[in-house]
């Protein structure tokens, strides 16, 4: 009886053990590398953030959506952004058109006014950028920290 418990137990473990190891192997086919992710970033994305200027004085919201444009085989992009202020005194409205990249999943786009940063989600429909900006405020230029802008893929 101890004979048959033992493998019954060595048995068991040893379909678990497979289980898991099966298990890891199809997670690992169905996850995205890096160049795909970028290749995923062309498109409108919409989306929300928050920029805070002058040592967090000054706070406000936007919402806005991105055309993502691919320009050339080298992970080269245009990007078109229209903002809309929800909240603060800021500018109303801001429309930019950037020059984008994306490498391992890093996405960056910037002029030499803006500069944004951030990380494309494992399946490509997200990203989360922090930068900054400078912009209008009061009639004067100021440098404003853009503390988080949130995009999903439509």
């Amino acid at each position: 009886m101890k004979l048959r418990t033992l493998l019954l137990s060595m048995a068991a473990s040893v379909v678990l053990f497979n289980g898991t190891a099966n298990a890891n192997v199809v997670v690992q086919s169905f996850s995205f590398t890096e160049g795909d992710i970028c290749s995923s970033v062309d498109g409108v994305w919409n989306g929300s953030g928050k920029m805070t200027a002058l040592d967090g004085m000054i706070k406000c919201g936007y919402s806005g959506t991105a055309k993502v444009t691919k320009v050339d085989n080298a992970d080269n992009y245009s990007v078109y952004v229209s903002l809309h202020k929800d909240s603060g005194v800021c500018p109303n409205d801001e429309d930019y058109t950037l020059a984008g990249t994306c490498t391992n999943g890093v996405f960056v786009m910037q002029t030499d006014k803006v500069h944004l940063q951030g990380n494309v989600s494992g399946d490509g429909r997200a990203v989360s950028l922090s930068g900054t900006a400078d912009v209008e405020i009061l009639g004067h230029t100021v440098r404003a920290d853009i503390n988080y802008m949130n995009m999903h893929k439509q």
